[in-house]
């Protein structure tokens, strides 16, 4: 299902867009469509969304006597949310971590309103002889 992520993602990438606005546009599309499963898991459901360090390798580790993978110079940012049957991904490059945390922590921020505050328990004051 997430197989062959990053070739697909730059194969995407056309002379007309630079590479930065390209991301700019799928982290924007990602963020939008995290805002419709908010909104769709306001009546029931839940959404879950995990966040892994991606090597950029889609194959798995050689066989014995095979070259192996190379090591990557850096690593990217593998993000996948889902509600019920529906899922999206996508990758952030680990320059825009930052940017992406921001935004999503605003987008938590705005769509976590069912929550109900906690009631601090009273303590016992002790008692002075």
């Amino acid at each position: 299902a997430f197989t062959n992520l990053l070739p697909r993602l730059t194969s995407r990438l056309t002379s007309t867009v630079s590479a930065g606005d390209y991301i700019r546009r799928v982290l924007a599309f990602f963020l939008a469509e995290l805002t419709k499963f908010f909104d769709k898991s306001r009546l029931s459901g839940a959404v879950s969304l995990t966040i892994k360090r991606f090597n950029g390798h889609n194959k798995p580790v050689p066989r014995k006597g095979r070259p192996p993978l190379p090591t990557p110079t850096e690593y990217l940012c593998l993000v996948r949310a889902s509600l019920r049957n529906k899922k999206i991904t996508t990758i952030i490059h680990s320059k825009d971590v930052n940017k992406f945390q921001q935004a999503y922590w605003n987008l938590l921020k705005t769509n976590i309103s069912g929550l109900k505050k906690l009631k601090k328990a009273k303590s016992a004051k002790p008692k002075v002889h």
